[in-house]
């Protein structure tokens, strides 16, 4: 066989194997392609995946806070409903006390006193103080919360100041503000829940403080004793009813609405010597 027939056979060999090499190419090129293609896809769902479990968990988490804020709401919507509906109540009792037909409840709730004390119900035969009666005319004028004018001023010195002066002076004036602004808002703690030893106010006390106090909106709560919630207690009615006179909801003359805040400066000295006619 000649050079010239082996070169014609190598030739003939050699071209499948380069066609076979050029598809190889081909095909490592496609194959390289899709293969990018597939990492984009995985990447894309993987993205995808993580954003679909971000989002869940934000919105499990919104609907965590909603619900919440809700629970929140709700409760201090039934608390407000409560305490409206005593301050309603307080506001019957203290006008039925002022009805001049209402003598014998006035003397009934009067006989709840102690006997030793030689406390008398006061009743249109008592004889009224004459400059507090003036002070209170005068207020009456032109009525406000105001602590500058006289009759209220008098009633701070006298029994105010005295009833809601505590350990805690400093929160104890922060309550009283917050009793000026109606803004106090003051409950029994559930039955469920554990009571400290220590009464914001007082400080330590011999039993359980199942009351508690909040100055405002926000969620601190402050434990308080049996005897500091009577003291509060007794000023936020003492306040109620000036509110309920500013406002013209008592409708009796002027020598009832005085009997009857005697009747709350005296409920604020018994609960101030721990006593108490309710």
């Amino acid at each position: 066989m000649n050079q010239t027939a082996v070169q014609q056979l190598c030739s003939e060999q050699t071209e499948p194997i380069r066609c076979s090499q050029q598809e190889l190419k081909l095909k490592d090129g496609e194959v390289e392609k899709l293969s990018h293609v597939r990492d984009q896809v995985v990447e894309e769902l993987d993205e995808l995946t993580s954003s679909l479990f971000q989002e869940a968990y934000d919105m499990v988490n919104k609907a965590k806070e909603q619900q919440a804020i809700a629970e929140k709401k709700m409760l201090e919507s039934a608390n407000k409903v409560e305490m409206l509906q005593a301050e309603v109540s307080a506001l019957k009792q203290m006008i039925r006390a002022t009805q001049p037909n209402q003598s014998t409840v006035q003397s009934q709730r009067c006989v709840a006193l102690p006997a030793v004390l030689g406390w008398a119900c006061i009743d249109k035969s008592s004889e009224l103080n004459a400059e507090y009666f003036q002070e209170f005319v005068k207020w009456l004028g032109r009525p406000s919360l105001s602590r500058e004018s006289g009759f209220l001023a008098t009633c701070y010195d006298d029994d105010i100041r005295p009833c809601i002066s505590f350990k805690n002076r400093a929160f104890a004036d922060n309550i009283l503000v917050s009793v000026e602004r109606d803004i106090l808002c003051m409950e029994a703690v559930a039955p469920q829940v554990s009571c400290p030893n220590y009464c914001s106010l007082s400080g330590p006390s011999p039993k359980p403080c199942k009351f508690r106090v909040k100055l405002d909106e926000s969620n601190t709560w402050h434990f308080i004793s049996q005897g500091a919630r009577d003291r509060v207690a007794a000023v936020c009615d003492f306040y109620s009813y000036l509110r309920y006179i500013i406002r013209g909801i008592v409708k009796t003359d002027v020598h009832s609405m005085f009997r009857e805040l005697i009747r709350l400066r005296t409920e604020m000295a018994l609960s101030r010597l721990g006593l108490t006619t309710k």
